[in-house]
């Protein structure tokens, strides 16, 4: 039996790095209990499903590869989303010229899991 290393590390990759966005959500400095808590909840799901996401792709699951994308495009949306708002908001109120710059990193994070839920999506077919 073959070993098929892309779908190999690309398991391993989610496995590992999946609980970064726990870690992220657990060093929030949000003002509000309840938002904090939110959070952790939203994005203690999110790692739970990469994780169950890269084991089965480990083993070759066809739904590993389905749930991956529907997680980069979450993950898109998550960083794509407030700079889209901010860099709106910047655009039209007089603010420091930083918050543009920020609103617009915000943004371009998100662009590899935009190309990386794309490219999933054609390996479904």
């Amino acid at each position: 039996m073959a070993i098929n290393w892309k779908r190999l590390g690309s398991g391993i990759a989610w496995v590992v790095f999946s609980p970064l966005a726990l870690l992220m959500a657990m060093m929030s400095t949000v003002r509000s209990e309840t938002t904090y808590r939110v959070q952790l909840v939203a994005f203690g799901c999110w790692t739970v499903c990469g994780i169950i996401a890269g084991m089965g792709r480990i083993v070759g699951a066809r739904w590993a590869v389905r749930l991956q994308a529907i997680l980069c495009w979450v993950a898109f949306a998550v960083f794509a989303g407030p700079g889209l708002t901010l860099m709106a908001y910047s655009l039209v109120s007089a603010v420091e010229s930083f918050v543009l710059v920020i609103s617009v990193l915000t943004f371009l994070t998100g662009i590899p899991f935009l190309f990386y839920a794309r490219r999933l999506q054609r390996e479904v077919g």
